[in-house]
């Protein structure tokens, strides 16, 4: 009878402890999604900002092309008909 009830009694503990590791591994899950969920806003909230960045980017480049070739404009223009002399 000592050793039923001791064997019962080591089951009941076990069972107590899977259970234990049960909820600790829910727990864990439920904290890896939360995690994932994050992580994917963070990635896609990165690719935004990259996007952003090359547009801002070409339009400076865009800009400073049209600025270089008025820029040439306005020197041809200038050497061709100088200003008058005011004095």
């Amino acid at each position: 009878m000592a050793r039923l009830r001791h064997a019962e009694s080591e089951a009941e503990r076990f069972a107590a402890s899977a259970m234990a590791h049960r909820e600790a591994h829910s727990e864990l899950d439920r904290r890896v999604q939360t995690l994932e969920a994050e992580l994917a806003a963070l990635r896609h909230e990165r690719l935004q900002l990259c996007a952003q960045w090359f547009d801002a980017r070409d339009d400076r480049d865009r800009h400073q092309h049209v600025a270089r070739r008025m820029r040439r404009k306005l020197g041809r223009l200038r050497r061709r008909a100088p200003l008058a002399d005011p004095g």
